[in-house]
């Protein structure tokens, strides 16, 4: 599971939501399923991992989906908007990692951004 999902879980929860997926492979404008291993523990990791007091500030809303394609398993997880009154979602403790989704990746907030 790579580090910079939970810097877009904050993005996403910061915003408009969507969908995080694990097992997709993307070459140039092609998708492919290459599935993740042990989808069980990686489901059950991230999930607990985001429920840990110390990794984000708040709760956010969070579906998850399993899904098999070509014998592969995939993981989707949808993470909600949060409510205004529940923002910024930021992670370590650290309000300076509160992140934001700019087209199709995440960027570090600005003050200005973040108290807005």
């Amino acid at each position: 599971m790579p580090k910079s999902a939970f810097e877009t879980v904050s993005a996403f929860a910061n915003t408009h939501g969507g969908w995080l997926i694990f097992g997709v492979k993307q070459t140039g404008e092609a998708f492919e399923a290459s599935g993740v291993n042990n989808p069980d523990r990686i489901q059950n990791d991230f999930l607990s991992v985001l429920h840990a007091d110390q990794k984000i500030n708040h709760d956010v809303e969070i579906t998850e989906k399993k899904f098999v394609i070509d014998g592969k398993t995939v993981l989707a997880f949808h993470v909600a908007e949060n409510a205004r009154t529940r923002k910024p979602v930021y992670l370590d403790g650290d309000i300076r990692r509160t992140f934001l989704r700019r087209g199709r990746k995440e960027d570090q907030g600005t003050e200005r951004q973040i108290y807005i």
